[in-house]
């Protein structure tokens, strides 16, 4: 469903908080771009359309901020992908859900933890339109006591993000 929007916009990783990226898109109202993950305390990704991320680029490197834009033809967590939701749930109205009760399940749609039963068409939409929020869902599992941390992905970004994160709790941790 998502590779319908292949073209419409692009992603970048930027190098600032949260917050201070919201400043700076509403102090230079670059429409179009919106903020699609909060990695950790001072790592973003954005997400929109290439003219407004190349305009953001030269301002970041004329200002010494990382960013960098990432090989993805998509602009996913954002309003670029609100064309094909109806589609989206159409193609997810027969998920079966069922309860987590036996294992932790830390959404990154949420920023906290949640059962399984909690996993329908809405949560799933969410997790393809809103903002993926990685460091508030590291909170709920460093309280847990969770100190090893393993990445499975083709590209292992997210252990920077991690070791930041830890860091930022005063906490060791092993990624």
């Amino acid at each position: 469903t998502q590779d319908l929007t292949r073209g419409s916009g692009r992603m970048a990783a930027v190098g600032l908080s949260a917050e201070k990226m919201q400043q700076w898109l509403d102090r230079e109202s670059i429409k179009g771009v919106e903020i699609a993950g909060i990695n950790s305390p001072n790592n973003v990704t954005l997400s929109g359309a290439l003219t407004g991320l190349r305009r953001l680029q030269q301002q970041a490197d004329q200002q010494g901020v990382f960013f960098r834009l990432l090989d993805l033809d998509y602009a996913f967590h954002s309003q670029l992908m609100d064309p094909v939701e109806q589609h989206f749930r159409d193609q997810l109205q027969q998920i079966a859900l069922s309860s987590t009760e036996d294992c932790l399940y830390c959404s990154t749609v949420t920023g906290g933890l949640l059962d399984g039963a909690a996993l329908d068409v809405d949560y799933w939409w969410d997790n393809v339109r809103q903002p993926v929020r990685f460091l508030e869902a590291l909170g709920p599992l460093m309280d847990k006591g969770c100190r090893v941390f393993v990445e499975i992905s083709p590209h292992a970004i997210l252990q920077r993000y991690i070791t930041e994160c830890l860091n930022q709790a005063g906490l060791q941790g092993r990624v």
